[in-house]
């Protein structure tokens, strides 16, 4: 989804990835745009990405789109299905513009690379402060209804910070370099973190498979948060 924006406006030129327009491009074999795709997916947990996404109630990310819009700015549009009040799926799309749709109803007009050849449409109820959308995290799968509000509320990540080169947290603490990110711009990251990251394959729970994280003794890791990124069972 930042990409997308980022080849919308001219951030990021296709014949970077062997095409003169974005709609020509193809994944299969692009290594380029493959490892673009992965850094840029990647910045769900690296900073200074992670730092700056907000959540937003369903009418106060309408406002924050027409803002950043209005500065020339984008976001990707973060949604999450929850059922019985657990995430079970998500999905990450490209809010391009607004329309009216009446009713106090406003439509988040989205580029969704599920379904790549047409705009599609989430409706946001300014009265209700609810969002709904209907698509698939599995582009293989039939579309169900997303939907959600203040107990669901939408991420806005900004596009420009996943462009860069992101802080390094399992190198040297303290330890600082220049890097060259997806936008083909220099910028100095960092090293060291304060935090530790266990990456683990969420397919294990759909398997049965129940894999807890804690210290030595078997106890819970104080402040130890679990985080689950816009991929497979959630894909961006």
């Amino acid at each position: 989804a930042g990409l997308s924006w980022a080849l919308y406006k001219g951030q990021v030129s296709p014949q970077k990835y062997g095409a003169r327009e974005a709609a020509a491009m193809s994944l299969d074999g692009n290594k380029a745009l493959q490892a673009d795709v992965a850094a840029i997916f990647a910045t769900q947990s690296t900073e200074p990405t992670t730092s700056v996404m907000k959540t937003y109630a369903p009418t106060d990310a309408v406002r924050e789109l027409a803002a950043a819009w209005q500065r020339g700015d984008g976001y990707a549009l973060g949604l999450s299905n929850v059922r019985n009040g657990e995430q079970v799926g998500g999905h990450a799309v490209t809010p391009v513009a607004l329309e009216s749709l009446g009713d106090g109803k406003v439509g988040i007009v989205l580029y969704d690379n599920n379904y790549p050849k047409a705009p599609q449409t989430m409706v946001v109820d300014t009265v209700a402060n609810t969002w709904t959308y209907s698509t698939a995290s599995n582009p293989a799968d039939d579309p169900e209804a997303y939907h959600g509000g203040v107990d669901n509320p939408l991420e806005l990540w900004p596009v420009t910070p996943m462009l860069g080169p992101q802080n390094c947290p399992f190198c040297s603490e303290g330890s600082a370099t220049t890097a060259t990110g997806v936008d083909g711009k220099e910028r100095t990251v960092k090293g060291g973190s304060a935090l530790n990251y266990v990456y683990l394959n969420q397919e294990s729970d759909a398997k049965g498979v129940k894999i807890a994280v804690t210290d030595l003794a078997g106890k819970p890791i104080a402040g130890a948060t679990a985080v689950s990124p816009l991929s497979g069972g959630q894909q961006a």
